[in-house]
């Protein structure tokens, strides 16, 4: 759905958000830039604030050498986002990487929580990924995904996202 004719593109100092402006990818007006702040405060949070280490520059992948955001439909697919590894960088186990997140969060498709808090709890976990990637891009599914979930709590107490995986008592 992204061809060069119908993407956009908005970008802080760390940051750059892709969209598309036509397909069912399409987010909505002003969703790009609600997308943005939040990577803003989520990098300020997990790199400035708890002193991770940031992702890994993509050299010149996505236009530019800022970490990639792209928003997409994945919502139908059973997402709300995910972290990708993009390139292993020296030889080793460090690698850059891009996250994809839901194009909208729209209520109707998340059980009925509000998109600002899904983009919050999601992005927070999908970017903590990124950041993984920049000490061990190799590292066990058990221990990448429960130590996102802890930064989605770190960060986004008040969403409780990971309580639908735990079993009733």
């Amino acid at each position: 759905s992204y061809t060069t004719s119908n993407v956009k593109k908005k970008y802080s100092a760390h940051i750059c958000v892709h969209w598309v402006t036509t397909t069912a990818d399409k987010a909505p007006p002003g969703w790009a830039d609600t997308t943005l702040s939040q990577m803003n405060k989520i990098w300020a949070y997990e790199v400035d604030k708890l002193k991770f280490r940031p992702p890994m520059t993509d050299g010149q992948r996505g236009g530019n050498k800022k970490f990639d955001v792209y928003l997409k439909n994945v919502a139908p697919k059973g997402y709300a986002g995910y972290c990708a590894k993009e390139r292993s960088i020296g030889g080793g186990y460090l690698a850059s990487s891009y996250c994809v997140l839901d194009n909208d969060f729209l209520p109707s498709e998340f059980n009925g929580r509000a998109a600002l808090a899904n983009l919050r709890v999601t992005a927070a976990h999908e970017f903590f990924h990124a950041i993984q990637m920049a000490y061990d891009s190799d590292e066990d599914a058990w221990l990448v995904e429960s130590t996102a979930t802890w930064m989605e709590e770190r960060y986004a107490d008040d969403v409780n996202n990971n309580r639908k995986y735990l079993p009733d008592s």
